[in-house]
């Protein structure tokens, strides 16, 4: 994904360390959270036995904001990104 953030000339250089995208997005009501657990067994060469448990917070991202972080200055807002 290609993302535009027009910088005036005379701002580039001073922001360009400080350039920073935000993902703005809505919590997906009907089930927010996600559960994926995976295991596996101990061996011989392996002699761990893991159980992994994984919650991911299930998001519709709508818009990316790039922004200066020094000075909260919004350059460019892209609505629809995944459309």
């Amino acid at each position: 994904m290609d993302i535009e953030a027009p910088v005036p000339a005379s701002e580039a250089r001073m922001v360009q360390d400080n350039l920073r995208v935000l993902v703005v997005c809505t919590v997906q009501p009907d089930k927010p959270v996600r559960t994926t657990e995976r295991y596996s067994e101990a061996t011989f060469h392996d002699p761990t036995e893991m159980m992994l448990t994984e919650r991911h917070l299930r998001v519709n991202a709508t818009e990316l904001w790039v922004f200066d972080t020094r000075t909260g200055k919004v350059y460019s807002k892209t609505k629809n990104i995944f459309y």
